[in-house]
């Protein structure tokens, strides 16, 4: 027996307790073989498991008011008579400074970031737009062809139809031959429509920009154009609001574009002025579509920014109230939840430790944040200098940004670091909501580890009317047109060099990067090369990317141009798909916008190709 053992009794529905037991004190033991040798000692685990009086928890939960003791006692669970010194917020005073953004810079982020810059205003554009835009008019012919439909409809309006074929006499659209095997149809028969027949309206828009010069009405006609003398004032005036109309129908890049064709992303800096000196925000992986505060972070890169005074900001005092969410827990006992959500009913894994941090914070200091509402202007970098919250007891404390001084340096919603003053806060110039096109151009690159190499695959490129077309049908076309002369081939046996790969199947290989040491610091790097294809002719061919996110410098010919390298870690196992696609949005003044941005997102995974050399076949 064990005399004098003491157990705490547990009453109540609780769960299952088990604990470990490692040392226990019994009165007036004694040793009865000191001298005995009893091994190692060994750990023991006792598992007590508290037997409720009845399995029905319903009058737990009910809280019925016929025991004023047990409510009393739920309130001290609930630590409503806990007592602490700190107060309930009253009263928050605060003071900053707001530096807009006045310098954008297309472009990775390097030593020729001041020579890129140039002048930038929110209130003009978004800073989405400004990152993706590209150039169209270019791209598309369809696009201007219909600009100058639009023109000949102007002309009609203003009683100078005849005007229109003089116009086109003068600007005609020419189309080079297609180079798709005739795989775009659609756009062939188009283009048969269009050759010679429709405005050209990109090299007309020219013409007017060169005769209007630094004026700021058109006064002489285009170099080519001729018109009477009773319709030309008329044509000057149609030809001018014509120009303004075309010259923001599209958004496109006054400059540089920001995409990175070796990231296959965008880089872009931005930079204000504050009164600490210039504040500098850079992104080097923006790719998703939305751009927000969380896409920058302070660069040390300078854009030589103008000086320009910050506008400082100072608010009144105001009262902080509870921040509220949907189905927040209730403050207090008494108050009735919201019963359209059950966090008991939270279905979480071993590892989905986010969605545990996220209930313990709803649940245990849901109620411990305050939000006092701030008018800021978008396009701004906003730096607190001093927040002072006054609580119930009279007692001023100033708060500091949220933020880890430790080993690894982190904060909370602001953006440090580079020229950027700590706690900054980026209110990014973006639109709400834009409408996506269709992608006028997919590429989907995967891996191939039986061959060894990357593949990039145009699914969809800009035919010769610049709407997208299929290309994996460019297999099935070739397929059909083929023909074979001579007799048949009776063989048992086929020795082929090489196996076919669709001619929308541009490869990458693996290389060393520029400048880096294979033997002591090896940095692989994904190459775009070419495959050769023999013509039934017997000509030989090197097939090329058609659309333009494989290509490293579109202003010059496929076959011209640096071969288009990509970083390796762009790839990976998961694959990467790439689209280019029109969007479509409206500023602060109701202007619309429309401009070519692109998207990457995940794959599905690698994919093979079927490449192999030297292959034995049965004929």
């Amino acid at each position: 027996m064990f005399p004098n053992i003491g157990f705490v009794p547990i009453i109540g529905p609780f769960p299952t307790i088990t604990f470990p037991v490692t040392s226990m004190f019994i009165v007036d033991a004694t040793v009865a073989e000191p001298d005995k040798d009893l091994g190692l000692p060994h750990n023991t685990w006792s598992r007590i498991e508290p037997i409720p009086l009845s399995a029905d928890i319903r009058p737990a939960l009910q809280a019925t008011i016929a025991d004023p003791a047990w409510f009393l006692c739920r309130q001290w669970q609930f630590l409503e008579f806990a007592a602490d010194d700190g107060g309930t917020p009253i009263q928050v005073t605060f003071q900053g400074e707001i530096s807009p953004l006045t310098r954008f810079a297309p472009g990775a982020i390097d030593a020729n970031s001041p020579s890129r810059a140039r002048p930038y205003s929110a209130d003009t554009l978004p800073l989405e737009t400004a990152v993706e835009r590209e150039m169209i008019w270019s791209r598309h012919p369809r696009l201007v062809a219909e600009a100058g439909q639009h023109l000949v409809r102007m002309l009609v309006a203003a009683g100078i139809g005849p005007v229109g074929d003089a116009v086109l006499k003068a600007f005609p659209l020419n189309l080079p031959a297609a180079v798709d095997n005739g795989a775009d149809t659609a756009g062939d028969e188009w283009a048969q429509l269009a050759r010679g027949r429709v405005i050209d309206s990109k090299t007309l828009a020219a013409g007017i920009v060169t005769a209007r010069g630094t004026a700021a009405t058109l006064t002489t006609l285009p170099a080519g154009l001729t018109v009477d003398g009773a319709s030309q004032a008329k044509t000057l005036d149609v030809l001018g609001q014509w120009i303004l109309w075309f010259q923001d129908a599209i958004v496109e890049p006054d400059g540089a574009e920001a995409w990175n064709p070796r990231r296959l992303e965008y880089a872009f800096s931005a930079a204000g002025t504050a009164s600490t000196g210039e504040v500098v925000l850079g992104a080097q992986q923006y790719a998703d579509g939305t751009l927000d505060w969380y896409s920058v972070a302070g660069a040390v890169q300078s854009l030589a920014t103008p000086a320009t005074p910050s506008t400082p900001l100072s608010v009144p005092p105001g009262l902080p109230t509870p921040v509220e969410y949907a189905g927040k827990p209730a403050d207090r006992f008494w108050e009735f939840e919201d019963s359209n959500i059950n966090f008991g009913f939270v279905d979480a894994g071993p590892t989905d430790l986010a969605r545990m941090a996220l209930i313990e914070f709803l649940l245990v200091y849901g109620n411990d944040w305050f939000g006092v509402p701030l008018t800021l202007p978008v396009g701004s970098v906003f730096h607190v200098t001093k927040f002072t919250v006054r609580d119930t007891f009279g007692i001023d404390v100033d708060i500091n940004p949220s933020r880890n001084t430790g080993a690894t340096p982190w904060s909370v919603f602001n953006i440090s670091g580079g020229r950027v003053p700590e706690g900054a806060l980026f209110l990014a110039p973006t639109l709400i909501d834009t409408i996506e096109s269709a992608p006028i151009e997919e590429v989907a690159l995967f891996r191939d580890e039986m061959a060894n190499m990357v593949w990039g695959v145009e699914r969809k490129v800009q035919g010769i009317s610049g709407d997208p077309y299929d290309r994996t049908s460019d297999e099935y076309q070739r397929a059909a047109q083929q023909q074979v002369d001579g007799p048949p081939v009776d063989a048992q046996l086929i020795y082929r060099l090489a196996t076919s790969v669709p001619d929308n199947w541009i490869p990458f290989v693996p290389v060393p990067a520029e400048g880096s040491n294979p033997g002591t610091n090896p940095v692989i790097q994904l190459q775009r090369r070419t495959l050769i294809r023999t013509q039934p002719d017997g000509t030989r061919v090197n097939v090329q990317p058609y659309g333009m996110l494989l290509r490293s410098d579109p202003t010059q010919p496929a076959s011209t141009e640096p071969q288009l390298r990509i970083e390796e870690e762009e790839v990976p196992r998961e694959g990467a798909v790439v689209t280019r696609t029109f969007q479509f949005g409206r500023w602060f003044d109701g202007r619309s916008l429309l401009w070519v941005g692109k998207r990457k997102r995940i794959g599905r995974g690698e994919g093979p190709s079927g490449l192999r050399f030297d292959v034995s076949e049965k004929g």
